[in-house]
């Protein structure tokens, strides 16, 4: 199934642990180092090549930029969505103050590949608010944390999406496809 507005999808390609966080409380996800294996990417090279911009939230970004990284991980147009001012270390990064629609508007209008919403929990909740998201990707990590940072919030969120495919890791990683089927 294809979204049925654009040619540039909105997907959700996120990581959650078994009782739905992606976080820890702090912030921390050093429980995904489990998941780290040098011979499965979880599908993310063959996902990468398909997107032409990526969009996270203010909290994301500073956990990145808190790696003291050399250089920005991601090599596609990186927008994040601040209603403050933020250092930006590298180039290739934009930080927006605008709603959610008009981000995409901006991203659809820089290229024609997806737009990967890379989280956090607020950014998520925005999005499905908006009525934005046209494939979600969900990790489940086969670890539980009890408490954290919920991947979906007490947002309502449509029901207009079905499971399309599931795929099974050694490890125990669970990765879901759903995907809109009206708007």
């Amino acid at each position: 199934m294809a979204p049925a507005h654009n040619t540039s999808p909105v997907i959700l390609n996120i990581a959650t642990s078994l009782d739905g966080y992606i976080a820890r409380t702090n912030g921390d996800v050093s429980w995904l180092d489990a998941m780290d294996d040098a011979d499965e990417d979880y599908g993310m090279g063959a996902f990468m090549t398909s997107v032409s911009s990526l969009i996270m939230g203010s909290h994301t970004y500073e956990a990145i930029v808190e790696l003291g990284l050399e250089h920005w991980p991601y090599d596609t147009n990186s927008f994040v969505l601040s209603h403050r001012n933020l250092a930006v270390p590298w180039e290739g990064i934009t930080v927006m103050n605008e709603s959610a629609s008009r981000v995409v508007n901006h991203c659809r209008s820089q290229g024609d590949g997806a737009i990967w919403l890379v989280g956090g929990a607020e950014v998520v909740a925005s999005f499905l608010a908006s009525d934005l998201i046209d494939i979600m990707i969900i990790s489940v990590v086969p670890v539980t944390l009890e408490r954290g940072i919920s991947l979906f919030t007490s947002t309502p969120m449509d029901e207009s999406f079905m499971h399309v495919d599931s795929k099974h890791f050694n490890n125990g990683l669970l990765q879901l496809r759903y995907e809109r089927t009206e708007r």
